[in-house]
C-alpha cells in the first residue's frame, strides 16, 4: 500500500513524494537539481507528527522469519 494523500489540519495534503527521496535530492549539488522535488507536508508540524504516531501505533505487524545461526553471522 502506498500513501498518496493525507488529511490533517482540515486539509488534503499531497504525500506522493517519499521524505527520503526529498532529502537525497536536497543533498545533491545545486547544479544537479534540475528536477527540484517538493513535498506537500512539513515533518516538523505537530499535527503531522501526531498523525504519523497514530499510524505507527495502530499498525500491527507480525514477522515470522526465524533466521538460522549461520544467517545471523
Amino acid at each position: 500500500m502506498t500513501v498518496s494523500h493525507m488529511f490533517y489540519n482540515r486539509q488534503v495534503i499531497d504525500a506522493q513524494t517519499n521524505y527520503q527521496v526529498f532529502e537525497r535530492n536536497a543533498a545533491k549539488p545545486k547544479d544537479d537539481q534540475d528536477d527540484k522535488i517538493e513535498i506537500g507536508y512539513d515533518v516538523k508540524d505537530q499535527a503531522f507528527r501526531a498523525l504519523v504516531q497514530a499510524i505507527v501505533l495502530g499498525t500491527y505487524t507480525l514477522f515470522q522469519y526465524d533466521p538460522t545461526d549461520e544467517e545471523c553471522k
